[in-house]
């Protein structure tokens, strides 16, 4: 079964590199807004404490209004990329 939704709760502080990669199917990504490490922004999912954006989704949207400036190379795995190329 494919995962469609993510939600990180408010006691998880580490999220390992490339652990949340190759989620195809992932459709949406919430953090409990009692994390104080993670939070999201157009189903794009942030590490707080390096200000970077570390796993977007079908439906994340990057904001267009200059607020996003820095992106983790785990952002744009080839499933997000693949993603991204298909809304086009």
């Amino acid at each position: 079964e494919e995962i469609t939704s993510l939600e990180i709760g408010a006691s998880v502080s580490i999220i390992e590199e490339w652990a949340l990669s190759g989620m195809d199917a992932l459709e949406s990504i919430t953090v409990a807004s009692e994390n104080p490490y993670y939070y999201v922004v157009n189903n794009l999912l942030a590490d707080n404490r390096i200000n970077e954006f570390i796993l977007g989704c079908k439906n994340s949207m990057i904001p267009d209004d200059g607020s996003v400036q820095v992106f983790s190379l785990k952002v744009f795995d080839w499933n997000a990329v693949r993603m991204r190329k298909n809304r086009q």
